[in-house]
């Protein structure tokens, strides 16, 4: 039996599929003849997509999809991310003054 050159990714134990790697492999660049750049690439933003929707499901967040652009409805998992980082980061709202002076 041979092992894949790229093997699946584990993220606290939940396994993420290397076609699912390769998918995201297209949008990350690495030197011609050296594909395995792209693939760490690749894997790094997988693992922390799928760290990220874990935190999500722990914390209990409900996806609300919103409409990023005219026809466009973000997915469920891009909605439950969205919810995370709105409950981690506080963004303040610069007020009126600030933002003339800006």
């Amino acid at each position: 039996m041979t092992s894949p050159l790229f093997p699946d990714v584990i993220v606290n134990g939940e396994i993420i599929p290397h076609k699912m790697v390769a998918a995201e492999a297209q949008h990350h660049i690495g030197p011609r003849g050296k594909p395995g750049i792209a693939w760490r690439k690749a894997a790094k933003a997988v693992a922390i997509r799928t760290l990220l929707l874990q935190q999500a499901r722990a914390q209990k967040i409900e996806a609300h999809p919103e409409e990023v652009a005219p026809g466009q409805i973000e997915t469920e998992e891009e909605a439950l991310i969205r919810g995370l980082l709105r409950t981690a980061i506080d963004t303040p709202h610069p007020s009126e003054p600030e933002i003339r002076a800006e």
